[in-house]
């Protein structure tokens, strides 16, 4: 019986949406463009953060709680509204909104605190965030959430950073887990926030309970974004960003910043001072996790990470950013025969079954003839 009703349910949709089409054929804009005039309009990428964030895409930064990550995303805001490199990346300057759901409170310490680090009265500049949390999934949420920006981004389709903190928290009355719940609440963010402010929308979101390596909840979300990055913490006060996913470009290698106290120049209760956390960049390298790897995979490993650190040292001794490291794949091939770490008559088939187990595991990531070794650690 509910088989027979949705089929009529249906059908009744598309009597309405043809009875629509022919009554008000101006609502409809499908239509076909020839491949010379896409590839006309080709324009070169433009980024918001340089080989980070690219402009008018959707990214998501997912971690487990208390993992860093509205630290890292206030801090790329930070930068973005002021202008201000970010830790060697390059940014355009534009203004930002903040969408947040929880943490209210620590929110505007942990701005001040930026700005005393980092010497810039932020007041000054256009960053604004919302005094309650969106509903994404409903429409009508949507809608005003998009009226509120058009009311302070003037002129309209200029570039803008806009941040939802957390899905979860602005998500609304629906099921993450939930195929047709998450597509809807992507298309209201992509339909009224991303596409109509030319916006670089960052989520940022919570992992699964089980599997800490992905956002929880359905995967129609991962398959709709640009960008998509970890957040973890290894190690006390030290956050790693990691990109588990990007389109058309080489990843970017991953990135270790430490917490870092600050007098937020506040007083509690008690007269005591009130601190907050902003972030530093580190070069610290953070062990991979080898459990369960046999002896030739962590030992190839071993070695990708010592020629890895080499590289970095060779960069900085001659006064270059650490983070331009790389390793060529021959490079790292021909030195695992130099040392012995495979026979020489079998060394081909066994380096390339080696490394393909690597690959397997997210322990490296290969592009461009290039490899990168990547921290899998669980926070």
């Amino acid at each position: 019986m509910q088989q027979i009703d949705k089929v009529a349910k249906l059908s009744n949709e598309l009597d309405a949406s043809l009875s629509d089409l022919v009554t008000n054929p101006e609502n409809h804009n499908f239509k076909l463009s020839h491949i010379s005039d896409i590839t006309s309009n080709m324009q070169s990428p433009s980024w918001l953060i340089k080989k980070i964030l690219e402009q008018d895409t959707i990214t998501v930064i997912f971690g487990p709680a208390g993992a860093g990550k509205s630290f890292l995303v206030i801090d790329m805001c930070c930068h973005v509204s002021t202008g201000k490199d970010w830790h060697g990346h390059q940014v355009k300057q534009c203004p930002v909104i903040y969408i947040k759901g929880e943490g209210h409170n620590g929110f505007g310490r942990r701005v001040i605190a930026w700005g005393i680090k980092h010497n810039i009265d932020i007041n000054d500049y256009q960053f604004f965030a919302s005094e309650t949390a969106a509903q994404f999934y409903s429409l009508e949420s949507a809608i005003q959430v998009s009226e509120a920006i058009e009311e302070i981004i003037k002129p309209p389709n200029q570039e803008i950073m806009i941040v939802i903190d957390t899905l979860a928290r602005n998500f609304g009355p629906a099921n993450e887990n939930s195929t047709e719940d998450m597509n809807q609440f992507i298309d209201h963010v992509d339909q009224f926030i991303r596409a109509k402010f030319n916006a670089t929308v960052v989520i940022v979101h919570h992992t699964g309970v089980m599997n800490k390596d992905r956002g929880r909840g359905s995967s129609a979300l991962n398959a709709a974004l640009d960008f998509e990055y970890k957040i973890e913490q290894p190690q006390d006060k030290l956050i790693q960003l990691t990109c588990t996913k990007i389109k058309d470009f080489e990843p970017p290698p991953p990135m270790a910043f430490s917490m870092v106290q600050v007098d937020t120049g506040l007083i509690d209760e008690d007269g005591l001072p009130v601190n907050s956390v902003v972030l530093e960049s580190t070069n610290a390298i953070i062990p991979v996790k080898t459990t369960g790897l046999g002896s030739k995979q962590k030992a190839l490993l071993d070695l990708l990470q010592d020629m890895y650190k080499q590289h970095q040292d060779n960069l900085i001794n001659s006064g270059y950013p650490a983070k331009d490291a790389r390793v060529l794949v021959h490079d790292w091939k021909e030195q695992s025969l130099t040392t012995g770490l495979f026979p020489e008559k079998n060394h081909r088939q066994m380096f390339s079954k080696t490394k393909g187990a690597l690959e397997k595991r997210k322990l490296i990531s290969i592009s461009g003839g290039y490899v990168l070794p990547r921290s899998e650690i669980n926070a």
